[in-house]
């Protein structure tokens, strides 16, 4: 990549738990976003592209949503939605 700090954050946002995942490199260039959850897309010299069409899979599997947002030239964000189960609640 090319660079810049990554920063994860996780709260809520309604009755989904969301994650989200900033850093603070290059962004992405316009014309691949449309082709990010394509498998087999990669920008890389190294791995297969699969990453990120495995994770929507998995992500909508659990009734979730994916999101990826740019900024070009101050980084990128991965934005995931999960519905709250109410497992584990231990208040109630």
């Amino acid at each position: 990549f090319g660079g810049g700090i990554l920063s994860i954050w996780i709260g809520a946002e309604g009755d989904c738990v969301k994650f989200e995942f900033r850093d603070t490199g290059p962004g992405i260039k316009q014309e691949n976003l449309p082709k990010l959850f394509e498998p087999y897309f990669t920008t890389k010299k190294t791995g297969i592209g699969l990453g990120l069409a495995i994770a929507r899979r998995v992500v909508e599997a659990h009734k979730g949503s994916i999101e990826i947002f740019n900024a070009p030239g101050r980084g990128a964000c991965a934005r995931v939605l999960l519905p709250h189960t109410g497992h584990g609640d231990t208040h109630g």
